[in-house]
């Protein structure tokens, strides 16, 4: 979902293939539940604008339980003299469940910053 505030992201539409799936769950509005060990293949992406001159913004995928970005997926515009940007990455990670992520969002300064179009795609491989 788009929003302008820093903090945690609610997830929009949610879609887990198939439904009775054993590694994932959505929960809270925000969380994603990686209910056991796999490796997973995921990509984020999303868009950031807004910024100034005075004012940055940055968003991650975070596993709430260690406070650690997940694999470098955190996506930084400094501010400068680009407003806009979009941002995707893939990465093949093993995560240890059972364990929580969820998409944050940081403004460094006090001008309005917009984060849209953040998707959020895992793939679970047996482990």
């Amino acid at each position: 979902m788009d929003t302008k505030k820093t903090g945690t992201v609610l997830l929009g539409n949610t879609r887990i293939i198939p439904g009775n799936n054993s590694y994932l769950a959505v929960e809270n509005g925000t969380d994603i539940v990686v209910k056991r060990t796999s490796v997973f293949e995921i990509v984020l992406c999303g868009r950031i604008s807004g910024v100034t001159q005075n004012t940055g913004a940055s968003f991650s995928l975070v596993n709430t339980e260690t406070n650690d970005v997940i694999s470098d997926l955190a996506f930084v515009l400094e501010a400068g003299n680009t407003p806009n940007m979009d941002f995707s990455e893939k990465t093949v990670v093993d995560i240890y469940g059972p364990t929580r992520l969820q998409v944050k969002t940081t403004i460094n300064g006090s001008d309005e910053i917009s984060f849209s179009e953040i998707n959020v795609l895992l793939k679970s491989y047996i482990a």
